[in-house]
């Protein structure tokens, strides 16, 4: 069949109405909510009266009977309406309040309709956003009051599934949304919206039933063939919360119900085997499978092989998608794609693929592969280096220059540290190459093959850590600026604070203080590798643990985290302290939520400043030609 042809037959053959039921997709991915919304009105206090004779007493006491301010609450849930007090938003049992309602629940724990105030006994306040129950079905729904959607609010969510449709194997993005009014809500509306299909040779075809526009999106009355390199498929929205703007979270897949893709046209690009793991970029797995088609090798040769790509890829878009940066064609770096068989796509023996004694994390083979671009090293001796120092040390331990320590191998420099005591086994490569940076700093015309090897590595360090606390402080000037520069990464919880040093002096006096080895930080601190001190807020002045991170990569990575003598002190049980659990847990929320995004920001900045020299280096270049 001819490409404009197929190409026809897919239009016409591609679903207008979902395989799947709505309502159970919508319990599954969170999308089954209801609101109680609520409006201020005027009722009366007191039940009208009920007597069979209305005379004109009657209606001279009901016109006086006592008013107030009410609340008429609608559940969207049965579309059914009932009374409550009104919470104007003054102060609650003594803790702001905003505005809400007050519900009458009886002596049974149930709800009821009724006007309440503050001072009625069976009331129960209701702050606007908490969950309600409707006393006529006993659904539950988020308080809302109506006039905060005098705009409506419309939730969404993408669900995806994977359809076997003229031989071809189909991706297809269903847009489900649930509109809520002032008044009720608009029902559950789903509709196509995007479409992957792998066309015979492995082309990937995208067909979109969409129109896209500056004020938004619209549904087409039919299914188009569509540029694939469209700006608008970055990669698909779902905007779940509402809000404006492109979003990927919420993504459904019906992962239970993925066909056997035998004998069509994603047969052998493995993207059953990615969605059965847990993958949910299907359409970026595709696109690195266009480029690299030996990935189905790897994913094909075990979940846990295939896990590897699917935490790898979903790392890499989530980071972008939260920075707001456009996905670009991803590169799983750690796969060695010259090679076909997936042992040796991992750099790993036979025997090391196929052992079940170690299931490698991304982590590890990550680390390994970059391991393997300095020295060479097999799979089995990464994990006992690592077994024996961790990740981060044991990949400094391989990327070290031999020619610097005075060792002709990896393994003799390992067997020496492996023998040092009073240092932890996670900061001996660090300790020792602390040592070796302070030895050929001080005194580089004066190293010697029994400086190089110390018998013992741990007071040898500290005598070189004195020597450098006497040096000058050679960093005025570039501490002054950094400073300044990484100001707004000092941030404080209320109990903890993060404090820059202003000066070389203060690395020196946190390391003579803590007695560890952060004096001699001064170069490490000015080239990328900042340091910072992790206080108590109401004594910022008093050390207490010393952080290094990694700012040359992105995301940043801490390289050390250590209090006094790195905490390796006597104790009762014998050598070695512990960091505290509200320490590590500030740090990693820092890390988080203030390093991470300035991060972000700052390489925006650059990016966009080194995009703007580019072009008025062209302009410049256009004007001497003139």
């Amino acid at each position: 069949m001819k490409g404009n042809d197929w190409t026809r037959a897919m239009e016409e053959a591609l679903p207008e109405k979902p395989g799947f039921d709505p309502e159970e997709i919508a319990r599954d991915c969170g999308l089954d909510m209801e609101l109680i919304i609520y409006r201020r009105e005027s009722m009366y206090k007191t039940p009208a009266f009920e007597g069979m004779l209305i005379t004109p007493e009657d209606r001279e006491r009901d016109r006086n009977r006592p008013r107030g301010w009410g609340a008429m609450c609608m559940c969207t849930a049965c579309d059914s309406e009932f009374a409550a007090g009104y919470a104007s938003g003054t102060s609650y049992d003594g803790e702001n309040f905003s505005t809400g309602i007050y519900q009458i629940i009886g002596e049974d724990g149930q709800p009821y309709s009724g006007y309440a105030e503050r001072d009625t006994v069976e009331a129960v306040a209701f702050e606007e956003g908490e969950t309600v129950t409707c006393p006529i079905c006993l659904a539950d729904g988020e308080l809302i009051r109506s006039k905060r959607l005098s705009k409506g609010r419309t939730y969404a969510m993408t669900v995806v599934t994977l359809e076997e449709i003229n031989g071809a194997a189909v991706l297809i993005w269903w847009l489900m949304r649930k509109h809520f009014e002032q008044y009720g809500w608009a029902g559950l509306e789903v509709r196509p919206r995007e479409a992957i299909a792998v066309a015979p040779g492995g082309k990937l075809v995208r067909f979109t039933h969409t129109k896209y526009s500056e004020c938004g999106e619209s549904p087409e009355k039919e299914w188009r063939r569509a540029q694939l390199n469209d700006p608008e498929l970055i990669p698909f929205y779902s905007a779940e919360d509402g809000r404006p703007g492109r979003h990927t979270i919420g993504t459904y897949y019906i992962g239970d119900r993925l066909p056997d893709l035998e004998g069509t046209t994603g047969e052998k690009t493995g993207l059953v085997e990615y969605l059965s793991c847990g993958g949910i970029y299907a359409f970026k797995y595709l696109d690195i499978w266009t480029k690299h088609r030996n990935i189905e090798n790897l994913v094909k040769a075990g979940p846990r092989w295939a896990k590897l790509v699917k935490e790898d890829i979903k790392e890499q878009l989530d980071r972008d998608i939260t920075y707001n940066m456009r996905p670009l064609h991803l590169t799983l770096d750690w796969i060695d794609w010259s090679k076909m068989r997936p042992h040796e796509m991992l750099g790993l023996s036979r025997e090391e693929f196929r052992s079940e004694d170690h299931f490698w994390t991304l982590q590890e083979i990550m680390a390994f592969y970059e391991a393997r671009q300095y020295a060479e090293v097999t799979g089995e001796r990464f994990l006992e280096y690592e077994k024996m120092f961790g990740i981060h040390d044991t990949l400094k331990l391989l990327m070290m220059d031999l020619k610097r320590t005075g060792f002709s191998t990896a393994d003799k420099l390992a067997r020496y540290l492996a023998k040092q005591q009073y240092i932890s086994q996670e900061t001996k490569v660090t300790t020792y190459e602390d040592y070796l940076d302070m030895m050929y700093r001080l005194r580089p015309e004066r190293v010697t093959v029994e400086m190089l090897r110390p018998p013992h590595l741990a007071e040898a360090h500290d005598r070189m850590m004195q020597t450098a606390k006497m040096c000058r402080d050679e960093f005025k000037g570039e501490f002054a600026e950094l400073k300044i520069r990484y100001k707004p990464l000092e941030w404080s919880d209320g109990e903890l604070c993060i404090v820059v040093p202003a000066s070389n002096q203060d690395l020196i006096r946190e390391g003579a203080v803590l007695d560890h080895c952060v004096g001699s930080y001064g170069k490490k601190h000015t080239s990328g590798r900042p340091v910072f001190f992790v206080r108590h807020a109401r004594r910022p002045e008093r050390s207490w643990y010393t952080l290094n991170e990694d700012m040359t990569v992105f995301p940043p990575r801490r390289i050390q985290l250590h209090g006094y003598k790195n905490e390796w002190y006597k104790t009762r049980q014998g050598y070695g302290g512990h960091i505290p659990r509200k320490v590590l847990d500030f740090v990693e929320r820092w890390e988080r939520e203030v390093l991470l995004p300035w991060t972000a920001e700052e390489r925006k900045k650059a990016k966009a400043a080194a995009e703007e020299a580019g072009a008025a280096g062209e302009t410049k270049k256009e004007v001497n030609a003139a």
